[in-house]
C-alpha cells in the first residue's frame, strides 16, 4: 500500500513555514528624555538650525559682599553663560519590493515602523548625551582599572561640590555597571546598611537599571570608548550639564506618524521599481552646557 509522507509529497508542500510570531532582534530599548537632569531648549519658532540656551547668576551664585558702615556697594558683573545646540538631521529607511509584501503574511505592518521610529529616536537621544561624557573637565576613574564604587561616589561628590542639585543621572557602558555590581558586593561597613546604597532594586524595563546612592544609572552599549579602545566614557550628569533640542517635522501626505514633532514615520513609494520604503526622520542635537555639572566617568572597557 502505497504511503504519502513529506518526502514524497515534497513537490506540494513549503520546504519551510514561518511560524505564527515573529520576535525581535536585541535592541536597547529605554528612554531618558524625561529625565530632571537632561534640560530640553524648548523654542518659540526656529530661523535657524542652531538654538543658544542661557543661563544667569540670578538663583544665588553671587555672595553677598561684607559692605562698611555708609559705604556704598559695589556693582555687581552679572555672571551668564550659553550653548549652542545644532539640530540635525538622523534618519534610517527600510525599503521592500511588492513580491516581498506580498508573501510577508503581514508581519512588516505598519505599527511595528513606529514603535521602531520611536525606539530609534530614544536611542539616539542616549547617543548623542553619551557622546559628551569624555569632553567634560571633572573625570573618575583610571585607564585599565575596573569601575569601583568609590569612583561612583567621587563622581557624585564632584557635582555635589559644585552645587549640582536634584536627581543625577549616570549613563554607563553595560561592562562599567557590572563591574559596579562586582564592587558592590565587597561593600561592607555602615554603607552596606544604608536604605539608598543597597543592591540596585530590580529593573524597571529598558536600559533604567534603578538607583545607587541616589544617581539614577542607565546602561548603554553606546557610551563610546576612550583611551584607543582601553576603556569606556561613562558619565554622571546633573541638571544643567547637557542641553538637547528638536525641531518640528512638518506634516505632509506621505507621513504615517508624527510622534508630537519628535519623529516622523513616512511612506515612500517607487511605482517604477515596484518597491515600498518607510522612513524615519528626527531633527535633533545635544550639547555640553555647564561644565561643571557633567563628570565623565572613564574605567575599563
Amino acid at each position: 500500500m502505497a504511503q504519502n509522507t513529506t518526502t514524497s509529497s515534497a513537490d506540494i508542500l513549503a520546504s519551510e513555514v514561518l511560524a505564527g510570531m515573529v520576535e525581535e532582534l536585541l535592541a536597547e530599548k529605554g528612554s531618558i528624555m524625561g529625565h530632571e537632569a537632561l534640560i530640553k531648549a524648548e523654542r518659540p519658532a526656529m530661523g535657524s538650525n542652531v538654538v543658544k540656551f542661557s543661563a544667569d547668576g540670578l538663583g544665588g551664585s553671587h555672595a553677598l559682599a561684607l559692605t562698611a558702615e555708609g559705604s556704598s556697594v559695589a556693582d555687581t558683573t552679572l555672571s551668564d553663560a550659553t550653548a549652542s545646540v545644532t539640530v540635525a538631521r538622523y534618519a534610517k529607511s527600510f525599503a521592500f519590493t511588492d513580491t516581498l509584501l506580498a508573501v510577508d503574511e503581514g508581519r512588516l505592518v505598519q505599527e511595528r515602523f513606529a514603535r521602531d521610529a520611536v525606539i530609534s529616536y530614544n536611542q539616539n537621544l542616549i547617543n548623542l548625551v553619551a557622546q559628551l561624557g569624555s569632553g567634560f573637565t571633572n573625570s573618575v576613574g583610571s585607564t585599565g582599572v575596573n569601575l569601583t564604587v568609590q569612583n561612583f561616589m567621587d563622581a557624585k561628590t564632584k557635582l555635589e561640590e559644585n552645587s549640582c542639585e536634584g536627581r543625577f543621572l549616570a549613563i554607563l557602558h553595560p561592562v562599567q555597571f557590572a563591574d559596579l555590581q562586582s564592587a558592590m558586593l565587597s561593600v561592607g561597613g555602615s554603607l552596606q546598611y544604608r536604605e539608598d546604597s543597597q543592591l540596585l532594586p530590580e529593573r524597571i524595563g529598558g536600559q533604567y537599571k534603578g538607583s545607587f546612592l541616589g544617581v539614577d544609572i542607565f546602561v548603554s552599549s553606546l557610551v563610546p570608548t576612550a583611551n584607543a579602545g582601553a576603556d569606556r566614557a561613562g558619565l554622571m550628569i546633573a541638571r544643567g550639564a547637557v542641553v538637547w533640542a528638536d525641531a518640528l517635522i512638518e506634516p505632509n501626505p506621505q507621513q504615517v506618524m508624527n510622534a508630537g514633532g519628535l519623529i516622523a514615520l513616512e511612506l515612500e513609494r517607487d511605482a517604477r521599481a515596484g518597491e515600498s520604503a518607510y522612513v524615519s526622520s528626527a531633527l535633533m542635537g545635544a550639547a555640553e552646557f555647564q561644565d561643571l555639572a557633567g563628570v565623565g566617568i572613564i574605567t575599563d572597557a
